[in-house]
């Protein structure tokens, strides 16, 4: 069962992510022909161990072939699927347990994608993922899909801000006791249901925006906040922006699509630029912007903001016009990527998707070229 990291289909944009992770760790040594030892590294070096993608594959291929030897389901008929690189399934046919390849299931790359495909097989699905990318993907999936399947995440549980608890009058502030971690499941189908109620509350009863269209603005949305495959909008969270979602949502309405109820969701660069990302550091910064009219594009935005009295530090940080621009293209493609339920993700290296692909190494446009927009 064992290939080639290769093999995973793991889209290349990834990578960017993983030089992210592992640029201020610790390098795990391990290449090919090393062996696993007996048991797994010492604590400190785990999470740097994992890191690296030869011991990774490793060990998944090790806990594969583990589950695949010891499988002996108890009663009734039952089936275990691993799909690591290719598919197996593994059942029990006159009490001896079978295992034959499905090779109707392509080979696809990160787990968070895969249940979709499942949902497809068998209806109703528990996914368990503590990433919360899988809330926004299953949010698609529910979306599009005309059987009807729930779907459900088991995830951590999220505390809502007013639960998280605070010291006692008197007491020290410290360090918090561990606390026992606790999960919770959630309904993906009624989540987005009340995700849609907010957002048309935000744009008002007449403006007329197909489902949908509502569905991939509220993941376009929460992209914003970072991802695998893009980078989080600088000087802004996504606390501040959701906050703010009143105020931005008719911008992003009139800069998509979402008047047409039969075209796939789209997006204008130049109005996303110059109506939604404008109006978003026009209000984070509305102390600092003195003049902003209709007429008033992204760079006059941050032109005032970045003349004013702010610490260098922070004008630093403000985005290019041509950072913002391939944020969008990147955030485009993840919503691609999310749509594929079995096969490889589409990928272009001369920069389609905001990405540059370069004698293997993977960057994002703006960082190395001028932005199209």
């Amino acid at each position: 069962m064992t290939r080639t990291a290769r093999a995973w289909q793991v889209p290349v944009y990834k990578s960017l992510e993983q030089t992210k992770r592992t640029a201020k760790k610790r390098v795990y040594t391990f290449v090919g022909g090393d062996s696993l030892g007996r048991g797994p590294p010492d604590p400190e070096v785990w999470q740097c161990a994992l890191q690296n993608r030869t011991y990774k594959t490793h060990v998944i291929s090790m806990v594969c072939n583990t589950l695949a030897r010891s499988y002996r389901p108890q009663g009734g008929c039952r089936e275990l699927l691993i799909d690591f690189v290719d598919t197996v399934r593994l059942c029990v046919k006159e009490g001896v347990v079978v295992r034959d390849r499905v090779p109707e299931l392509a080979p696809m790359g990160e787990s968070d994608v895969k249940f979709m495909r499942y949902a497809n097989l068998y209806g109703d699905i528990l996914v368990e993922s503590i990433d919360s990318d899988v809330l926004l993907i299953a949010f698609m999936y529910v979306q599009r899909c005309t059987q009807g399947q729930r779907v459900f995440v088991r995830r951590f549980a999220t505390a809502a801000a007013d639960d998280a608890p605070g010291p006692a009058s008197g007491e020290k502030r410290g360090r918090a006791p561990a606390q026992r971690r606790t999960y919770e499941i959630v309904d993906v189908r009624m989540l987005l249901q009340m995700l849609h109620v907010a957002v048309r509350q935000a744009i008002g009863d007449e403006v007329c925006v197909p489902v949908h269209h509502v569905t991939h603005m509220v993941v376009l949305v929460a992209l914003l906040g970072g991802s695998d495959f893009s980078r989080k909008l600088p000087l802004v969270g996504a606390r501040y922006i959701w906050e703010q979602l009143p105020n931005l949502l008719p911008a992003l309405v009139m800069a998509s699509n979402a008047s047409s109820h039969d075209a796939e969701f789209a997006v204008d660069a130049e109005l996303w630029l110059d109506l939604f990302m404008r109006d978003l550091y026009r209000l984070k910064f509305e102390r600092h912007v003195r003049v902003a009219t209709e007429d008033s594009t992204l760079e006059d935005v941050l032109e005032q903001i970045a003349a004013s009295k702010l610490a260098p530090r922070t004008k630093e940080q403000l985005p290019s016009r041509a950072q913002a621009a391939c944020t969008l293209q990147n955030m485009l493609w993840i919503l691609q990527y999310w749509g594929v339920e079995n096969g490889a993700a589409p990928v272009d290296h001369a920069g389609a998707h905001g990405f540059l692909v370069q004698n293997g190494r993977v960057s994002f446009c703006d960082t190395c070229a001028a932005s199209p927009v």
